[in-house]
Order: C-alpha cells, then sequence, then structure tokens
C-alpha cells in the first residue's frame, strides 16, 4: 500500500491511497460528512487499499482546501441553511464524476470497477452520484437518506423558502430516480435512533426497491443499528467493507 498522497484533480483537492500491485485496481470515492474534510477517512480508508483497492478520498465543495467560501456560509446566524446544503451536496455528487473522468486516465485504475461510499453528507452525495453515474457499480452510503426534502431533527435549520426546498428536492433527490440503480450493488446503513433523517422513509425506500432487483436480490441490503444516532461506528464501515470486498 503507497500514500495517501495529496493531490488537486481539477478543482478538488483529495488524498489518494493505493495498493500494492501491478494490476489495474478498482476504485473507491469517498466522501465525508458536513463540517469535515477528506482527512476524516485517513484511517478507514487504509483498509479498502490493503484489500487491493485504490481509495480516493475528496474534500467536497465548501469543505477541507477547497478553494472559496467555507462551510460557515451554510450557518448564517447559526442556522443550517438546508437549501444551500442540498444544492452543495448535488454540486459535489458533480465532482465525484469528474473524478471518475481522471482516474478513467489511469493506467492503474479498472475504470469499469467503481464504487463510492460517504457518511451522513457525504452519504447523501453518494446516493446523487449513484443515480447520476451509471459507471458507478457499488455504493455503500452510511447514515444519510436519498430524500432529500427531510428536515434534520437534531438541527437548528434555515429552510429559505420551504417551496424552493420542495421543489428542489423533488426534482433532484435519489429517491426519484430509483430505477436507474439496480443491478447495482447497493448497501444502505442507519442507525435507529438517527433524527437527521426520516429512517422510516430510508426503510420504505429499501422496500420500494426490492422488486426492482428481481432475481439478484441480493445485491441490495438495508442495515438498521439499534441504538446508533448520528455516527460511523465500526460495525458499519467493517460492513461497508465487506459489501465492496463482495461486489466490486
Amino acid at each position: 500500500m503507497t500514500g495517501p498522497m495529496k493531490t488537486l484533480i481539477g478543482e478538488v483537492p483529495t488524498l489518494v491511497t493505493r495498493p500494492v500491485g501491478d494490476a489495474p485496481a478498482p476504485l473507491v470515492l469517498l466522501s465525508h460528512g458536513f463540517m469535515g474534510c477528506k482527512e476524516n477517512w485517513l484511517e478507514e480508508s487504509d483498509e479498502p487499499a490493503g484489500k487491493g483497492f485504490v481509495a480516493a478520498a475528496m474534500d467536497n465543495r465548501l469543505h477541507g482546501e477547497r478553494a472559496g467560501v467555507g462551510f460557515d456560509s451554510l450557518l448564517p446566524e447559526g442556522k443550517l441553511d438546508l437549501p444551500g446544503l442540498r444544492r452543495v451536496m448535488q454540486e459535489t455528487a458533480a465532482d465525484m464524476s469528474k473524478l471518475i473522468d481522471h482516474f478513467s486516465r489511469d493506467e492503474a485504475v479498472d475504470a469499469g470497477r467503481v464504487a463510492v461510499a460517504g457518511v451522513s453528507m457525504g452519504d447523501f452525495v453518494s446516493f446523487a452520484a449513484l443515480v447520476n453515474d451509471a459507471r458507478i457499480k457499488v455504493a455503500t452510503p452510511i447514515i444519510a437518506s436519498p430524500y432529500w426534502g427531510d428536515i434534520p431533527g437534531d438541527s437548528d435549520v434555515d429552510l429559505g423558502s420551504e417551496a424552493d426546498l420542495t421543489d428542489f428536492s423533488l426534482r433532484n433527490e435519489p429517491a426519484g430516480r430509483k430505477e436507474s440503480i439496480p443491478p447495482r450493488a447497493l448497501l444502505m446503513q442507519i442507525g435507529g435512533e438517527d433524527r437527521h433523517y426520516d429512517g422510516a422513509r430510508v426503510e420504505l425506500f429499501y422496500e420500494q426497491l426490492r422488486p426492482l432487483y428481481g432475481d439478484e436480490s441480493e445485491r441490495l441490503g438495508l442495515i438498521v443499528h439499534p441504538g446508533v444516532g448520528h455516527e460511523l461506528t465500526a460495525e458499519m464501515w467493517a460492513n461497508a467493507v465487506a459489501w465492496l470486498e463482495k461486489y466490486l
């Protein structure tokens, strides 16, 4: 394993950890949570890289070493600008496609085997990237939702125009494009006590997806972790890595 090596891919600061070996390796893109940065993945990225994957952790828009304003712009008067955050998530998902473009030109990467993994805000990003880019074959989003109209119950939020938020969510949320996901391998994980989104809707989304997978239902998974709030646990990450190993 080599790295992590810091590199600027277009406008996206990225930490890349590579496995040892000469054969082209699958690619795993990692997206962090709100107020985080790519360095949050330093410990976790070692595991997929150790199993033969290229792990690329990105700075989300307005975060880390991204040029321009920071995430404080999403906290006017201390309240979370939820419509603004949803737009940032959509833009960051588009950045994921740019990273895939870049790594597709890398001879050390198997461009036919691409996965995304995210936590919290990065989980929302991973959902969006999955429905936007057919090159992504595997996804393991953790502690978030494919529904963008959910109002976090654990944060003080500024909804701006609630009608605008509803309109943007309905036009862009991954839940509205569920037919584009199968047969790609999707493992969702949520905390049973997480109030950052509506967990019951995530469970409903899973039930709606199941018939679309037909005879390949093993490629779809949902794990609800009892007693867990809005946090990434070691068990969640172990499940995610096992999913990558199985399907990537």
